[in-house]
């Protein structure tokens, strides 16, 4: 869930612009991505929500 993601986001010092968004499985999926390196490893936070019908994302 994006809410997760956001404290997770935040814990490992991730600016919001550094986070990117697109959507997949014919607009049905929105995927938040965002990539850094902590404690000497390199980290990759993924999250995947449901967006709405009718959201208009594309």
């Amino acid at each position: 869930a994006f809410t997760a993601f956001e404290a997770w986001r935040a814990a490992l010092g991730i600016g919001p612009g550094a986070v990117g968004f697109h959507v997949q499985c014919g607009s049905r999926t929105g995927v938040l991505e965002a990539r850094t390196r902590y404690g000497g490893a390199d980290i990759e936070l993924i999250a995947y929500s449901q967006v709405p019908a009718g959201a208009g994302v594309a």
